[in-house]
């Protein structure tokens, strides 16, 4: 298994999309079809700043959702299901992009989308296994936020 990892997304769906192509993968409007024999692991920081913040979600959730990727919460991913979940955060600018998209969306997306980010772990960790030159090494992978 040969894995793709891939972070801070931040709402850039157009680029995410390219992206997943050049890695081999199939996009297929907001469907993601992985290439045999590889993972796509998404490590954080899917919205906040870029301009498709909803689209990223939804291309990410119904992935995630098929086992066709795996997904680690980031920092901007937290405060996003924390406000969602009705948590006083302080708006440090880049929350209100995300906020002004998903209001277009309707209550019932938003709360899949809260339950989505608030179910996603903190790190992520692939089963030991011998790599080249390590014999019994392990993956792991966490957001940097």
């Amino acid at each position: 298994m040969r894995y793709d990892i891939i972070g801070d997304v931040h709402g850039c769906f157009d680029e995410l999309v390219d992206l997943l192509r050049r890695l081999g993968h199939r996009v297929d409007g907001k469907r993601l079809e992985v290439r045999p024999g590889r993972q796509v692991v998404f490590v954080g920081d899917l919205v906040d700043r870029g301009p498709k913040v909803a689209e990223v979600l939804e291309l990410v959730m119904d992935a995630a959702g098929r086992g066709a990727a795996l997904v680690v919460r980031g920092n901007h991913d937290d405060r996003l299901a924390l406000y969602l979940r009705g948590w006083p955060i302080r708006s440090a600018g880049s929350i209100d992009s995300s906020l002004r998209q998903l209001s277009h969306r309707s209550v019932e997306f938003q709360q899949q989308v809260m339950d989505f980010l608030g179910s996603l772990p903190p790190r992520l960790r692939s089963p030991a296994r011998s790599w080249s030159g390590c014999a019994g090494c392990a993956i792991v992978c966490t957001s940097g936020g």
